[in-house]
């Protein structure tokens, strides 16, 4: 593994984590007019590349493509986390890490590699088409925070992309109970809720009219999740009337009113 590092130019102002070049090094330009390029070395000034002294753990390391692509990720909106400069941006191909690079702020770069057909380790990198997914590594938790935007382009060989957010996931701040459907119902009633932030331990029962206890179907610790958890209640074995659907979590509760009908 190799650390790769990009530069780009925007209105005369350059960002990225290449900040010199280095003898016997390769490099390429994408350009969208003719230009003439003059690099004079300073005297006295020693080659140095930008993270040689800050390189992501063994763990995040990845394995290098003659296919790569840079995407640089202009801001960081998080709603759950503060971001600092030791937490690690990663990318990857459904579960292939192709990329890494430690978050060092505004349009940080980080590599992505790509399918290369004449080497077989690359063969779940990306290819032409795929969209990457990009997670942060927070260092001081061990977490890892998926990442989104609606401006993610796919991969293609030998490009630069801007990202201009990525934002984590909003998860909800308390417990939620959505409507039951279909309802009325006969004999399967669908119900779906939402975890808080955190996680929470989740109780989800039916009672009847009388405020007796008929069934509990949830009753555990569970995971906060992008998309609200689904369960369904068979009551088949039930007579006809008004149920409640109870969801409680702590002091937190909410109810439903369900009607079988057979």
């Amino acid at each position: 593994i190799k650390n790769h590092l990009a530069a780009f130019n925007n209105n005369g102002i350059w960002f990225g984590s290449l900040t010199s070049l280095e003898p016997g090094k390769g490099y390429w330009f994408i350009v969208n007019e003719g230009f003439v390029f003059e690099y004079n070395v300073p005297d006295g000034t020693s080659f140095t590349r930008a993270d040689d002294a800050k390189k992501v753990p063994l763990e995040f390391e990845y394995y290098q493509s003659t296919s790569q692509s840079f995407y640089f990720i202009e801001e960081l909106f998080l709603n759950h986390y503060d971001v600092d400069e030791n937490d690690i941006l990663l990318a990857y191909n459904n579960n292939t890490l192709v990329g890494s690079r430690y978050w060092n702020g505004e349009y940080t770069d980080i590599p992505v590699m790509g399918y290369d057909e004449t080497d077989e380790n690359t063969i779940a990198f990306c290819q032409s088409g795929q969209t990457p997914k990009f997670v942060l590594y927070k260092s001081s938790t061990g977490e890892f925070v998926d990442l989104g935007s609606s401006d993610i382009q796919s991969y293609e060989h030998n490009s630069v992309n801007i990202i201009n957010s990525l934002n984590d996931f909003v998860f909800p701040f308390e417990i939620n109970l959505h409507a039951p459907y279909p309802n009325p119902f006969n004999p399967i009633a669908n119900i779906e809720y939402e975890v808080p932030f955190g996680g929470a331990n989740i109780n989800i029962s039916i009672y009847d009219i009388r405020g007796r206890l008929v069934k509990e179907l949830v009753n555990e610790f569970q995971a906060a999740s992008i998309e609200p958890y689904r369960i369904a209640w068979n009551a088949d074995e039930k007579a006809s009337g008004i149920y409640f659907v109870h969801m409680q979590s702590g002091d937190e509760i909410k109810t439903r009113k369900i009607m079988l009908i057979k």
